[in-house]
């Protein structure tokens, strides 16, 4: 996912809606990719990655009690990273546990997160995945246990057991992985790559 934030529209029960928030200038709102995680009341916040050096990750969360108008607050989180490659947050993916995501970067890290109940804030720890490319695709899965899926430029597909810790299992692909999906089984996930085809000039 790359593109604009234009606005944040806000859909009721009625016909009508409203917008929570816009940009003054959409065309300074690049994002990379974007994400959302809920609290234990249901109150959500939109995580946004950007590719620049300062304010990689930052998320909108909604203040409000689902009947009056929602109140959206504007925060940064701190990402370590590694100064030696480029800079920013290539994916992000909402785990399949509460008040957690997980971030991988251009700098070929991957970090998961746990915000606070109130959507404060949040702390992040580096996962044991080893990419030599920036992150392209991450996605959270539920089989046998909680497990990480991340695919990254370099073509390695990783799976990581997120209890133990460990990755569990490494697919190398021929063509480049952009895109991991989620099926109706979750012992099954759909990978979207890129097709290479050489056609001859006649």
């Amino acid at each position: 996912m790359h593109g604009f934030i234009d606005r944040i529209y806000q859909s009721g029960t009625s016909k009508h809606g409203h917008t929570i928030w816009s940009p003054d200038l959409p065309t300074q709102e690049f994002v990379d990719d974007a994400c959302m995680v809920y609290s234990g009341h249901g109150v959500p916040a939109i995580v946004l990655a950007h590719a620049r050096e300062d304010a990689q990750l930052t998320y909108l969360s909604m203040e409000g009690d689902g009947v009056r108008k929602w109140v959206l607050q504007r925060r940064t989180l701190h990402r370590n990273w590694n100064k030696a490659k480029k800079a920013g947050i290539s994916a992000l993916t909402t785990m399949l546990r509460p008040l957690q995501f997980a971030s991988g970067g251009y700098d070929h890290r991957v970090h998961i997160w746990t915000m606070e109940e109130n959507l404060t804030n949040a702390s992040s720890v580096e996962l044991a995945i080893r990419h030599t490319s920036m992150v392209h695709s991450l996605l959270a899965i539920r089989d046998t246990s909680h497990k990480l899926i991340s695919a990254g430029a370099d073509r390695n597909i990783h799976l990581l057991d997120l209890s133990s810790e460990r990755i569990v299992r490494t697919i190398k692909i021929s063509n480049f992985p952009h895109n991991v999906y989620r099926t109706e089984s979750p012992f099954c996930t759909l990978i979207e790559v890129t097709l290479f085809l050489s056609l001859p000039w006649r």
